[in-house]
């Protein structure tokens, strides 16, 4: 059975891709939610954390998936909800939560 997919940014991601718009893009945001949903299977919960020019990709725990070549100006979450007909996952600031 196929499940709906639904994607969301809360205002905090957004202002980051305003203020640093030539560093850090949608494209950025793309990739994260790629990487996230390779590991979801793993947590619900995925942090990314900035590491200088690299980001570390963990479960929230500081256990650590892997570190990806991408800048992220500051920690960012992605959170998934599943139902049986839906997923939905949000990308968002730890201040936010």
């Amino acid at each position: 059975m196929m499940k709906k997919f639904t994607f969301g940014l809360t205002p905090g991601v957004e202002s980051l891709l305003d203020e640093f718009d030539d560093s850090f893009t949608l494209n950025d945001i793309q990739n994260l939610l790629q990487v996230a949903i390779n590991y979801f299977k793993e947590s619900y919960f995925i942090s990314f954390k900035p590491n200088k020019l690299t980001t570390l990709v963990t479960d929230g725990n500081d256990n650590i998936f892997e570190e990806i070549l991408l800048y992220i100006p500051e920690n960012i979450w992605m959170i998934q909800e599943e139902s049986e007909a839906e997923v939905v996952v949000v990308a968002m600031l730890p201040s936010e939560y």
